[in-house]
């Protein structure tokens, strides 16, 4: 019933392309001249009539639930309509009873086709739906009358208060036009020969200051003993407390330590000194023949 209703708003001298969504006709409709030799006027029966549409308004969906496989054959049908490589010859009209006057001008096909790209992006991505659904952040759209207005994707205009906007290769893909493409590169290629000199200058004082609090470390280190500095010459002092420090004297004091530990009797004792004083004897015969 949806379908005559909708077909008889149309003039008889028609050529009705007629697209199924949910049981209502949502695109082109096709107008031809009283001669019939020249092409017509196409009507978009779809597109919403106030000034805000929403990305919900702008497919014609009721509810917030999204069929991606429809949302996506649906944007392929608004792209072969109002896409710039495309819409430039077609005469696209405003309504089905107006004149030469309403036709749609070519900055409205390109603004039509710049909403429907980014209506499009956040009902197929779940985070930015939710966030729509949320609060209604990430339309551009929202709360002001859009007429030839700049590039929606350029962050130049709107900030960079949303994360899809910053995305190079979304808004590359969107770009409505090559002067859009062109802007994209050019903001790409901001980076100059000053920003390189100024980040290798500040990343050289950044080397040289952490060289410089070492090296400052280090010297308040040499001038208080560490820890183990002072355990060391206690243990040390314990060993060595009035005893020589030098090679043999110490030697010396381990074998007698060493034979003191191991045996206990008088005959086992003279034997292992006897060992040592000829052990001792030999190591410094090298010593006497320098």
């Amino acid at each position: 019933m949806l379908c005559s209703t909708a077909l008889r708003r149309i003039p008889i001298e028609v050529d009705r392309r007629v697209i199924l969504n949910r049981g209502k006709v949502i695109l082109i409709s096709k107008f031809h001249s009283e001669s019939g030799s020249e092409p017509g006027y196409l009507h978009d029966s779809l597109w919403p009539n106030n000034n805000n549409p929403t990305p919900y308004e702008i497919f014609n969906l009721k509810g917030t639930d999204v069929d991606n496989k429809s949302l996506k054959k649906i944007y392929h049908k608004y792209v072969k309509l109002y896409h710039p490589d495309m819409s430039c010859n077609k005469h696209i009209l405003r309504n089905v009873s107006g004149k030469e006057s309403r036709l749609l001008s070519i900055e409205e096909k390109l603004e039509r086709f710049k909403l429907i790209s980014h209506a499009y992006e956040i009902l197929k991505d779940k985070d930015k739906k939710f966030l729509y659904d949320c609060n209604k952040s990430g339309w551009v759209n929202n709360g002001c009358v859009r007429h030839n207005y700049p590039n929606a994707y350029s962050t130049k205009h709107y900030g960079n208060g949303y994360g899809y906007q910053s995305d190079y290769t979304y808004a590359y893909w969107s770009a409505g036009t090559w002067d859009d493409v062109q802007e994209l590169n050019r903001e790409k290629e901001s980076f100059n020969i000053w920003q390189l000199c100024i980040f290798v200058c500040s990343l050289y004082a950044c080397v040289k200051g952490v060289a410089l609090l070492s090296e400052l470390e280090d010297a308040i280190n040499m001038k208080s003993p560490s820890q183990e500095d002072s355990e060391r010459d206690l243990i040390l002092s314990y060993t060595n407390y009035g005893l020589d420090t030098d090679k043999m004297s110490r030697l010396k004091r381990f074998l007698w330590f060493r034979t003191f530990s191991m045996f206990r009797t008088k005959e086992d004792l003279d034997r292992e000194v006897a060992k040592n004083n000829k052990l001792l004897a030999e190591l410094e015969k090298p010593k006497k023949q320098k």
